[in-house]
């Protein structure tokens, strides 16, 4: 079999070394070039054969690691996926209602207070997960459909939602386009649902000596707020509708998400550019949200163990060899931007 496999692979790869260990064969030598094209031209004549070959760089050269191909093919759970997003957008009402009331929603008529609220939180972390959903299939790549996550939480109502991925992912650049999706596509969704909720939110005086919760400002909340209501008098402040409030929830969401740490979609766009040498990053983040959790919002402390905790597995990239152009790199810089303009060091606070 090790035989007829290099009799397969010479054509493309000058061959320094070749073993066989367990039930792996593994090939170190040089991949031709044009690289790339000889990467996918072996890809193909080994896939042929049944067997799965994964490619990386070590010790300065190219190293083949091919494996048994057992493909598994699992049935989507509608069940599962429908049922948890008629809960999320029946937690999402209760939200909204509360809100929206002041108080616990009575009835089922009370629910529909919340309606303006659950529609435009679900529109965003809908988009979001669909984006992810279709840049995956672009490429290939089999994954679980969106599982929402509820809870009546008086603040949020949902945890967002979670996709699996099911298959190997094909090179860095699947990996770049999967994880930039969703937030582009979220974020897409939150800006326009959040002008028209800003024009709809409106000014009322705070009291002197009232208590209550104040949202951070991300940047673009702020210059936003500040075309809906260029003035706002002292004492006074602007009381979010619901659309508003949900599309800040969703730039939230988006800056949360893309903080480059583990499996986030952050994480993911950091790898797919440094590959492994996004580590570094993670003592920096570690630094950065304790010292925000310094300044009032402890949460943070959660998000880091959460997010520190998943940066322990790496995503499983057939092609690592491949290395983004420039072009692709430089598209990096969008999420980038989307977290500048999105993220808020201190959600929430009291006044």
């Amino acid at each position: 079999m090790l035989d007829e496999l290099l009799q397969t692979i010479r054509s493309h790869m000058e061959i320094e070394d070749a073993w066989q260990k367990d039930l792996r064969f593994h090939i170190m030598g040089r991949i031709l070039r044009p690289q790339k094209e000889n990467i996918r031209l072996l890809k193909e004549k080994i896939e042929q054969q049944r067997l799965l070959p994964l490619f990386t760089h070590k010790s300065g050269k190219d190293h083949i690691s091919i494996l048994p191909f057992y493909p598994r093919h699992e049935k989507p759970n509608y069940w599962l996926s429908g049922g948890l997003f008629i809960a999320t957008v029946l937690s999402t009402l209760f939200v909204g209602a509360y809100h929206r009331l002041g108080r616990m929603p009575a009835s089922p008529v009370d629910f529909l207070a919340g309606a303006a609220f659950s529609f435009s939180i679900m529109a965003i972390l809908t988009s979001h997960e669909l984006g992810h959903y279709f840049a995956a299939r672009k490429y290939g790549v089999r994954s679980s459909l969106p599982y929402f996550l509820p809870i009546p939480h008086p603040l949020l109502g949902t945890f967002g939602a979670i996709m699996r991925i099911k298959s190997l992912l094909p090179s860095r650049r699947s990996l770049l386009a999967i994880g930039m999706a969703g937030p582009i596509c979220g974020f897409v969704v939150a800006v326009p649902l959040t002008v028209v909720g800003l024009f709809l939110s409106r000014t009322h005086s705070v009291g002197e000596g009232a208590a209550g919760l104040r949202l951070g400002e991300p940047l673009l909340f702020f210059l936003l707020g500040k075309l809906a209501h260029p003035t706002v008098p002292p004492g006074f402040d602007i009381f979010l509708h619901p659309m508003a409030y949900a599309g800040w929830l969703g730039l939230l969401v988006t800056a949360m998400n893309l903080m480059p740490i583990g499996q986030l979609d952050g994480g993911h766009v950091a790898f797919a550019v440094l590959g492994r040498k996004r580590w570094a990053l993670i003592p920096v983040m570690v630094v950065v949200l304790i010292l925000l959790a310094g300044k009032g919002f402890y949460q943070w402390i959660i998000w880091l163990v959460l997010a520190t905790a998943l940066s322990l597995r790496e995503p499983v990239i057939q092609d690592r060899i491949t290395r983004l152009s420039w072009k692709e790199t430089a598209l990096a810089l969008v999420p980038l931007c989307l977290f500048i303009l999105a993220f808020t060091p201190v959600p929430f606070s009291l006044f």
